[in-house]
């Protein structure tokens, strides 16, 4: 009888190891968390306390997401003519409900729920990376996405987490074969993001696959819900601006966006080389990231990569295109198998991710504009 508790005892504490995927993920994200919070805290010391806790991990987009949430869309500009319906609602949507519920302040609540969005994420990468690449490897990918100085998003009132967790769930939904899950967590990604729209191209794709390996399936059809968050945000904006594509309207004449200029893409390059070069650096990487995904032959990944950043390079500017790129799970996936079965690579690509999420905590508190 003694030996059958300790024994339970022993399975239920190794199953609670560090073994665990669930454990490592959940460690991953608390040791990071306390990282970046710890940066946060002595980047306010040396500037002298110029900002409350609450305010560390919100800044720039933070604002419209939370006037969106507590105040709806409204068809009034700011004084550069920006309108709050640019952004999409999901994030906002969520957000809002949560804190009515709890009471928790909007700031407060935005933060919390993109931090829960995030460690479910690191779950959900280490499953699909396991799946795709190998148990070491989803481990080290954990690590990387954890410490990655792209946290600066992940930790603020932003998509960005939202985004990775509901792509990461139609990535791991896809290759178990749960067709309809696929279909509803791509239409909440596409009411996230416009770019969430784009889903539809690798998971046509699946179904590409699928036809040619003979093993197509009727819950197939599903993907095709993929748009309907976007479609539903387009018609709210019709019923009550009288403009289903307002967005976007909104987005040429205001956020200087023009869009489809790809007759001047490469003078385009060149002046946000000169202008901007953090992000023309971290898009030349998105690009070799690229070419290695597909050197490799992850088709799917390296399709949704490219798609993902398409909006960004037919805006007509490359405003926030660091952002765009660093902020994938292909950029981490990408990176896992450059450093895979490299351990030097590996521990100089953890140490450069400490070093520069020290600079980027830092210049998101000053604030700097190379990080909007």
């Amino acid at each position: 009888m003694i030996d059958d508790v300790l024994e339970r005892g022993l399975c239920q504490l190794k199953s609670w190891s560090l073994r665990s995927p669930v454990v490592f993920c959940l460690s991953a994200f608390l040791f990071s968390r306390l990282l970046f919070w710890l940066l946060a805290f002595s980047a306010d010391v040396y500037l002298g306390f110029p900002l409350q806790p609450q305010h560390f991990f919100y800044h720039y987009d933070s604002f419209w997401y939370q006037d969106i949430a507590i105040h709806g869309y409204s068809a009034v500009a700011n004084f550069e003519g920006h309108v709050n319906y640019v952004f999409f609602p999901l994030l906002p949507l969520v957000v809002g409900v949560l804190s009515q519920l709890t009471h928790i302040s909007v700031g407060w609540m935005g933060q919390i729920f993109c931090q829960c969005c995030f460690g479910l994420s690191l779950w959900l990468f280490y499953k699909v990376v396991q799946l795709r690449i190998s148990e070491d490897a989803a481990r080290w990918g954990v690590i990387i996405l954890a410490f990655s100085p792209f946290n600066i998003y992940f930790s603020s009132f932003y998509t960005e987490s939202l985004f990775l967790v509901l792509s990461l769930g139609v990535w791991f939904a896809a290759y178990r074969g749960r067709w309809l899950v696929v279909g509803m967590l791509a239409a909440l990604l596409s009411a996230t993001r416009p770019n969430g729209v784009m889903m539809i191209v690798p998971l046509l794709y699946f179904i590409f696959q699928a036809f040619r390996d003979k093993a197509l399936k009727p819950s197939m059809l599903f993907v095709v819900l993929a748009p309907l968050g976007a479609l539903i945000y387009m018609s709210f904006l019709y019923v009550h601006f009288g403009d289903a594509l307002a967005f976007l309207h909104n987005e040429q004449a205001s956020w200087h966006r023009s869009g489809w200029n790809f007759h001047v893409f490469f003078l385009q390059l060149g002046y946000n080389y000169l202008h901007f070069p953090y992000d023309t650096l971290v898009f030349f990487i998105a690009t070799l990231l690229i070419v290695r995904t597909i050197r490799a032959k992850y088709w799917p990944e390296a399709i949704y990569f490219v798609i993902m950043l398409w909006p960004a390079l037919s805006s007509g500017s490359f405003m926030s295109l660091a952002r765009f790129s660093g902020c994938l799970f292909t950029f981490y996936f990408a990176l896992v198998l450059i450093t895979k079965d490299k351990p030097c690579l590996r521990y100089v690509l953890f140490s450069l991710f400490l070093a520069l999420s020290g600079v980027y905590v830092y210049a998101w508190l000053t604030p700097s504009p190379f990080l909007m």
